[in-house]
């Protein structure tokens, strides 16, 4: 098991700093193999594409919202200090988690039987939460076109016969728009250089990943939600600075592969797409903290390696060709695993994941592409 970890982190390591790959791709391709191996490079790919989002400006749809704190400390030439937060939050949330492990077993299960009758409600108050949490009209209107496009386009595609058809779905809607984003003129940066200027207190660091814990464990029974719209949620509530917020992305970033382990060792269902490929029967209380030593293993050690290139990450001379070469990638995977109807879901969908872009709305609600088609099958 401890080779397959390895493995895992080696393969999840080498992935994540490609900008346009995704833990949900690797797993999808890595289908045949242990748990393990597909465990540890989702959980690495997760940890490492931090890089991508820092050095090469390419955010997931669980990245979008970190953007403009980054921004700001690459422009003085604070990139890896960017990295360090969201690594603190990558290590603080899950090493947190695990040691609560008994207590949060309890309350996921309390929790769902409690938030269980209501979730539809629920789901749709947060839908129109964050589409009041624009801050003028005209961007309201704009996530409310955001919200319908992409839950008509989700509730299409998920209906239909296409294979994996998440892959061109997510990546239309936030792939591809990213990857255009390149090919934007750019605010100059300064030379990147390892500091230790950015120290959040001991008290914002607490609050942040308690608060990250409520919001992941929360959003883990409530479908379609993702680890951004947690985040906003904790941001909310809380109050986080800017640069804290970078450790609070981290913490929700891993605490989705723990609550997701949890709930499909408690709960029966996994709301993580590696794990949804994995499958839920594998994951049993017998095996839980066989399981939650991966977690732990593989974030360790992704972290580690990411700190380090990260101290030592190229300047790329050509970002725009290597954003051609991604794009040829990506759409040549997308027709061979979901063959001429994912060409036209990854069309489709990258014309609704630029509409944020040209709102200036929040790129959390093209989640609604999950969301809407749950409350059509359940609400209505």
């Amino acid at each position: 098991m401890i080779t397959e970890a390895l493995s895992g982190v080696a393969i999840g390591t080498i992935a994540g700093i490609v900008p346009g790959t995704h833990p949900n791709l690797l797993a999808t391709l890595l289908a045949s193999q242990s748990a393990t191996l597909i465990l540890a490079t989702a959980l690495a790919h997760t940890v490492t594409s931090t890089l991508a989002l820092v050095y090469l400006w390419y955010p997931n749809e669980d990245t979008v919202l970190a953007q403009h704190p980054i921004a700001q400390l690459s422009a003085r030439g604070l990139g890896h200090e960017a990295v360090k937060l969201l690594c603190l939050g990558n290590i603080l949330g899950l090493t947190t988690a695990t040691i609560l492990t008994p207590f949060l077993l309890m309350a996921l299960v309390v929790m769902h039987h409690t938030l269980a009758p209501y979730t539809v409600i629920i789901v749709t108050c947060l839908v129109l939460f964050f589409i009041l949490h624009e801050p003028t009209i005209s961007r309201k209107i704009g996530a409310v076109l955001v919200v319908i496009l992409s839950g008509v386009l989700g509730h299409i595609t998920l209906n239909s016969d296409i294979t994996d058809p998440l892959f061109p779905l997510f990546t239309g809607l936030f792939g591809i728009p990213a990857l255009f984003t390149q090919f934007a003129p750019r605010p100059p940066t300064r030379r990147q250089q390892p500091t230790d200027m950015v120290r959040p207190n001991l008290l914002q660091l607490a609050t942040t990943v308690l608060g990250s814990i409520v919001s992941v464990s929360t959003l883990t029974l409530l479908p379609g939600m993702s680890v951004s719209q947690a985040s906003l949620m904790s941001t909310f509530l809380l109050r986080i600075k800017k640069y804290t917020y970078l450790v609070l992305l981290g913490s929700t970033q891993t605490l989705d592969y723990y609550f997701s382990l949890l709930s499909a060792q408690t709960l029966g269902k996994t709301r993580n797409g590696a794990l949804e490929i994995i499958g839920a029967h594998h994951f049993t209380p017998a095996n839980q903290w066989l399981f939650i030593s991966v977690l732990v293993f593989s974030t360790a050690l992704a972290t580690l390696a990411t700190l380090y290139m990260s101290r030592h990450f190229p300047h790329i001379p050509h970002p725009r060709l290597l954003t051609i070469i991604v794009l040829a990638l990506l759409f040549g995977a997308v027709l061979y695993i979901s063959g001429h109807n994912g060409i036209l879901v990854l069309a489709s969908a990258a014309s609704i994941g630029a509409l944020p872009l040209l709102f200036k709305t929040n790129r959390t609600h093209l989640m609604s592409c999950l969301i809407l088609p749950w409350l059509i099958r359940y609400g209505i």
